[in-house]
């Protein structure tokens, strides 16, 4: 954690401790001056540093930036510090609709792994390739949208749907019907990419069938090791015992010849 994490948290404690102490007459005019003393300190520091547009940079960037402190600067007159909040795992959906105004915050929005589902729902009708490309290969991007971008008129839109592990398994299926050789390789390296559709993929171009057949969803079982067996059963094992038991006695037997 940086040092400004440690600021936040330090006057975050500071404002807490005033909250409980403030009415409390036990605790004493010392005490709250001592608060306010430290607080006023505190926020002083506060806006010495916030006018510096590389500390703003960086409590844009950082997770554990207060979601207030996000909203905040995602109106900052550096336009870096706005799209760093965009881009940051922490900034709340409201924030991040507000920073959608322009085409570089909805690309940075749209490239967040943490923007919710039902905001990128709302880039989908967004007609820049940039921006299709960016919910193409978002985790996050709900399965209409998926729906939509399966269909798109560009391949490589097309290519990272195919490629995104959360793609719905039935629209992976239909991209394996085209006969696009990169939608095939990009369908082998997918962890999902259902059994049904890598051997659509087999069928439709021989020369990825054997990379086809050693995907995970589509290889054979593995037979299990010697370890993995299970126990012979214990009637079977007093069998054997008994018999290996008796042949030692028959041959510790002397012969008749002697």
């Amino acid at each position: 954690m940086g040092g400004f994490d440690h600021l936040i948290e330090d006057y975050q404690r500071l404002l807490g401790l005033r909250s409980e102490a403030v009415g409390r007459v036990e605790q004493g005019r010392d005490y709250l001056e001592a608060l306010e003393t430290a607080l006023s300190g505190l926020e002083r520091l506060w806006a010495d540093l916030l006018a510096d547009p590389r500390f703003r940079l960086a409590l844009a960037e950082s997770p554990h930036t207060p979601t207030a402190l996000l909203a905040w600067l995602a109106s900052d007159s550096e336009q870096e510090v706005r799209l760093a909040v965009a881009r940051n795992p922490s900034a709340p959906a409201p924030t991040l609709r507000a920073l959608a105004g322009t085409w570089a915050g909805r690309l940075a929005v749209a490239c967040n792994p943490c923007t919710p589902a039902e905001v990128l729902q709302g880039l989908a009708a967004d007609g820049d390739l940039d921006i299709r490309l960016a919910l193409a290969a978002n985790p996050n991007t709900p399965a209409p949208v998926f729906a939509r971008l399966a269909h798109d008129p560009e391949l490589g839109v097309r290519r990272r749907v195919a490629l995104n592990p959360s793609t719905p398994p039935r629209l992976l299926l239909v991209l394996a019907q085209h006969q696009e050789g990169p939608l095939h390789l990009a369908l082998l390296r997918n962890p999902n990419t259902p059994a049904q559709a890598l051997e659509a993929v087999a069928r439709s171009d021989p020369s990825l069938a054997e990379r086809a057949r050693r995907h995970p969803n589509l290889a054979p079982p593995r037979p299990p090791a010697q370890a993995d067996r299970p126990a012979m059963p214990e009637v079977m094992s007093l069998s054997l015992e008994g018999r290996t038991n008796l042949g030692r006695r028959e041959r510790g037997k002397p012969s008749r010849a002697s």
